[in-house]
């Protein structure tokens, strides 16, 4: 038998189909040039074409970091952000306009980028409808085939949220039931707003085990923000955006500037850097796709 691949398409999955018993799906990589050839075997060939979450192979901030080769996922924001407020704004999936909260005191960075390249508009959202709709096992699954399929053997992260956050505690579950798969050899970290997932509100009870290899930084700014203060051994690790370095001062604060801090094996506090001339700069780009709420 011979199988047609197109080189350029999405990847094509391949499989032995023996009922009543399992599909076994055989990877057909893209450096075969083109053309698979199999043996018969006593079954049914099935072919489609497979679905991945998309993952990203960092970005200007995340290669600076010399120690890390970070890959990153992301989901839209503030659709996926239960616990965004200071920074809680949308880019509507069709238009791209941007509405903001009631609390907004800046707009989202990742909601920016949205509003002005239809393209990740696009890849986040089928992120994230994947994601919900999924159950828990199917979910870990994608991750795992997602991960083997866009992320190199040589990376050592996965930032998770370059966008968006943890929208719900199922799909939180899912992202450390995967984390576990890799143990040390790849490390899973996520900046959120929604700690609420991770722990009780109330009484700080973790709601969820932390595999080893996942590193939170719970970020300020959001609505859950007195659990940082208030359980302050369970979220030892935190974020807070400043407009100048001199803010940064006072609160005492070193600058992540690459993500190391973020990522690294250390728990402790930092700042995250973003100058208003640069949100300015942004916001003019496309002052008339920003309408307030």
């Amino acid at each position: 038998m011979v199988y047609w691949y197109d080189r350029v398409s999405p990847e094509i999955s391949v499989g032995l189909h023996n009922p009543p018993h399992t599909y076994i799906p055989l990877r057909l990589s893209k450096s075969l040039g083109g053309f698979f050839i199999a043996p018969f075997f006593n079954g049914a060939f099935m072919t489609s074409l497979a679905e991945y979450l998309y993952l990203g192979n960092g970005n200007k901030k995340l290669n600076r970091n010399l120690h890390a080769k970070t890959f990153t996922f992301s989901l839209p924001a503030g659709f996926s952000c239960p616990g965004a407020n200071l920074c809680l704004a949308k880019a509507d999936p069709i238009t791209g306009k941007i509405t903001k909260g009631d609390q907004c005191l800046f707009t989202c960075f990742a909601a920016r980028d949205e509003c002005i390249y239809p393209s990740v508009r696009k890849s986040r959202w089928r992120n994230y409808e994947l994601c919900k709709s999924l159950d828990h096992k199917s979910l870990v699954s994608l991750i795992h085939r997602s991960i083997d399929h866009y992320v190199s053997r040589d990376a050592t992260h996965i930032r998770w949220h370059v966008s968006g956050d943890f929208f719900s505690a199922q799909y939180l579950k899912a992202v450390l039931e995967a984390a576990k798969h890799y143990d040390n050899d790849l490390i899973f970290y996520a900046y959120s707003k929604a700690l609420h997932f991770f722990n009780d509100q109330h009484t700080g009870v973790p709601l969820i085990e932390r595999p080893p290899n996942f590193r939170l930084t719970a970020s300020w700014g959001g609505i859950y923000d007195f659990m940082i203060d208030k359980f302050p051994d369970q979220f030892s690790r935190s974020a807070r955006v400043v407009n100048s370095r001199r803010e940064a001062e006072i609160f005492d604060l070193p600058i992540d500037e690459d993500d190391s801090l973020a990522s690294g094996p250390i728990d402790q506090h930092f700042a995250l850097f973003e100058s208003i001339a640069k949100r300015k700069e942004t916001a003019a780009l496309r002052k008339s796709m920003l309408t307030p709420v």
